[in-house]
């Protein structure tokens, strides 16, 4: 009996983790969410749509003795991002509408201990990612203003 109420319980998380995932990818703008899926599904089409040099933060900044104000990504150091797996139970995806034109994207611990940042544009009529933060450690109160 204790199976089935956990496995009953881990269903509906599940479902409700889909729910808001789906909730939040509606008010996104439709040729965005084109863009989304291509971008992290065809890397050509990845690379043609980063504004290199590409301001941001590497991954794992507190070990690296790195200059914020001069660092970018450059196309010979860029690994492909594919898609967030949303059955993922580690990383919570949150999406923010900023204007029509600009959404920020983070990916966070569920303990908000580390976190990613993405924020992409519409430029000349093009969805373009403009700015990544890499996974780095975040204090818990303001994730996004940590990175």
């Amino acid at each position: 009996m204790r199976k089935v109420i956990v496995i009953y319980i881990a269903c509906v998380a599940l479902f409700m983790a889909n729910c808001k995932q789906s909730a939040q990818d509606s008010k996104l703008p439709a040729d965005f969410v084109t863009f989304y899926k291509k971008f992290h599904e065809d890397s050509l089409f990845q690379m043609e749509h980063i504004i290199f040099p590409l301001p941001g933060i590497p991954d794992n900044i507190g070990a690296k003795n790195i200059d914020l104000d001069t660092f970018k990504w450059h196309p010979q150091d860029w690994v492909m991002h594919h898609m967030f797996d949303t059955g993922d139970s580690v990383f919570v995806r949150e999406v923010n509408v900023i204007t029509p034109d600009m959404i920020e994207e983070i990916f966070h611990t569920k303990d908000d201990g580390f976190a990613m940042f993405r924020r992409f544009a519409k430029v000349s009529g093009d969805w373009k990612l403009i700015y990544y933060a890499g996974m780095n450690k975040v204090k818990s109160e303001a994730k996004k203003d940590s990175i």
